[in-house]
């Protein structure tokens, strides 16, 4: 009798391992199915928008999932691209910069409230309600600053950020601090302003800054504001359009379409290098990050795990109240979903929840970074081509979410 009920014991627990094995077996050929599902519907984008190189990263469960490289570098085809290889983020570059100014909030070095003439006395505009700009509406596009500005005649070294701020002394505002904020009122200009003020508070040059106290701390050790160090084999090009018509011309440097995007327009227009990467030293706090797929899912899954709180603050580069505080609504535009936290753009999504992201754009780039927080999920685009920015920043992340089948979670 005692060995019968052995028996069927050792039946049942077989039973259980068997099952749990043809579960995990499933599980890997499910897996297996829904990435080759993203592999082909990327490709089948990057043939027809004539994409050089492309990079995902996509962290499910808090855990990187899929992080890989499709086609090349450049229109050459003499480096694949992987997961690996680097691309310029542009302006995903601010929300490495709104870090940096929250530690030292954190540190109570500056307060949100504070002016930048607190920080920065020297700072000057001759609009003189720029006294009254606050780190605050630096840090959430409403402080009136312009959105561009143009500094001639200087040089490309660690002085240029100074420089560059100091010079707008003859500009004015566009508008009175804090009393306006919608598409129009964004500033890179006022991202600049915010990496000065970290220059000034750390004795340190923004970029060594970032690096020691962000990138570091959270995985990205090779990512980099310095593309001439880049080597070859993972450096990721800035692509354009050939030609020379004025329509070209801007499309190549504003990515204007007013009928069809010329990349469709003008099939036997070769698809060709850009001569210049990126910005000067000025831009670096608001537009200047080089990063991989790989490295930015680093950053998302460091992300996800500070807002869980499931580490201590020595550990991570925030704690999980300020960032909770950045990703919370801060500015919102009247009659439309999208609103802003601290630097953080928010949207309201009915399947998967408020999720935060950070788009970029910059000749030859597009990029996205999107962080659905209560899905524990997170996505990164990469691109070499400006041209593809709307298949970047609206189309790829939630077709990619639908076959991997985020309802569902």
């Amino acid at each position: 009798m005692l060995f019968n009920c052995f028996t069927t014991e050792m039946k049942i627990l077989t039973t259980i391992l068997f099952l749990a094995l043809l579960c995990n077996v499933l599980g890997q050929e499910s897996d297996s199915l829904m990435k080759a599902k993203v592999d082909s519907l990327i490709e089948n984008y990057m043939e027809s928008y004539r994409i050089s190189g492309l990079s995902i990263g996509i962290v499910k469960d808090g855990s990187p999932y899929l992080v890989r490289g499709y086609g090349y570098t450049s229109a050459e085809m003499n480096y694949e691209t992987t997961e690996n290889a680097l691309f310029h983020t542009a302006s995903i570059t601010k929300v490495f910069t709104a870090t940096a100014i929250m530690q030292l909030v954190e540190n109570k070095e500056i307060s949100l409230s504070d002016r930048v003439i607190d920080h920065l006395p020297d700072f000057q505009m001759k609009d003189k309600q720029y006294q009254e700009i606050t780190i605050e509406h630096l840090l959430t596009h409403s402080s009136g600053l312009p959105w561009e500005h143009t500094f001639k005649n200087k040089k490309d070294d660690t002085t240029a950020l100074r420089k560059f701020v100091m010079s707008l002394e003859k500009s004015k505002l566009n508008f009175p601090p804090g009393e306006k904020f919608d598409g129009s009122t964004y500033s890179n200009v006022a991202y600049s302003i915010l990496g000065l003020i970290i220059e000034q508070k750390s004795g340190m040059t923004y970029t060594n800054y970032i690096r020691k106290f962000i990138l570091e701390p959270s995985g990205m050790s090779v990512s980099t504001f310095k593309h001439e160090n880049i080597s070859p084999e993972i450096k990721a090009q800035p692509q354009i359009l050939s030609g020379k018509s004025r329509e070209i011309k801007r499309f190549n440097l504003y990515g204007e379409v007013k009928d069809e995007n010329p990349v469709l327009k003008y099939p036997e227009n070769p698809i060709i290098l850009r001569e210049s990467y990126g910005r000067k030293n000025e831009h670096d706090p608001n537009d200047g990050l080089i990063s991989s797929a790989q490295e930015l899912s680093n950053w998302a899954a460091h992300l996800l795990e500070i807002y869980r709180d499931s580490l201590s603050r020595k550990n991570t580069v925030l704690t999980s109240q300020t960032l909770k505080n950045m990703w919370s609504l801060k500015r919102s535009i009247k009659d439309k979903k999208t609103s802003l936290g601290i630097c953080w753009w928010r949207y309201p999504d009915e399947n998967f929840g408020t999720y935060v992201f950070h788009v970029g754009r910059e000749p030859g780039f597009s990029s996205t970074l999107m962080i659905f927080p209560e899905q524990n999920f997170s996505i990164t685009i990469l691109c070499n081509a400006m041209y593809a920015d709307q298949l970047v920043w609206n189309t790829l992340p939630f077709e990619i979410m639908e076959i991997l089948k985020m309802k569902d979670k």
